[in-house]
């Protein structure tokens, strides 16, 4: 989870619920321009198994005040989706690849990984038009970017395919831009 905060926070604390101790996000090894001090690290993780809540967020703002705490919902499901949906979007150059020894391969490993934000994944070889659906196992939330033991992320093509095309149906419904893939 990463925090967003209007003032160049001098450093920032959170804890899960109303009640406990405030834990420290600690720092990067960077100086924030605003404050001319370590920037405090905006970000938390959480283990996989964290409960849906309330995580309360407080900070030190560049006066010294303490501002807060400011309660944040926390859903596991829908953080997972989120963070899932934006890797694939920072990604989509290399959803596929290409490769293989003992035949033409296409791979599909990035979009395999982030699968729990997925809903459809289809191709198309030779064709800017992707229609065959590709079956991607489900997500597992307590290891979200394994690989399946017996699943294979590619497809076999034959050694004439120029190039593959892709398009994915997101869980909310929404669909990727078509991305196609030229073989060298």
């Amino acid at each position: 989870m990463t925090f967003s905060l209007a003032d160049a926070p001098l450093g920032i604390s959170w804890r899960i619920g109303d009640s406990g101790e405030f834990k420290e996000t600690g720092f990067l090894d960077t100086i924030d321009p605003r404050t001319r001090r370590r920037m405090p690290n905006p970000s938390i993780e959480l283990p996989n198994d964290a409960p849906a809540g309330v995580i309360q967020v407080r900070y030190v703002d560049p006066t010294g005040d303490m501002k807060g705490p400011f309660p944040i919902k926390f859903d596991p499901d829908a953080a997972l989706i989120n963070s899932h949906r934006k890797l694939l979007d920072m990604t989509s150059t290399s959803w596929l690849a290409f490769g293989g020894y003992s035949g033409p391969l296409v791979y599909y490993s990035q979009i395999l990984s982030y699968r729990c934000a997925v809903r459809e994944m289809r191709i198309g070889i030779d064709t800017t038009t992707p229609s065959q659906i590709v079956k991607l196992p489900p997500c597992n939330p307590k290891d979200p970017s394994a690989m399946p033991e017996n699943y294979q992320p590619y497809l076999k093509i034959l050694p004439t395919t120029k190039m593959v095309s892709v398009e994915l149906t997101y869980q909310d419904g929404s669909v990727s831009e078509i991305k196609s893939f030229k073989r060298q």
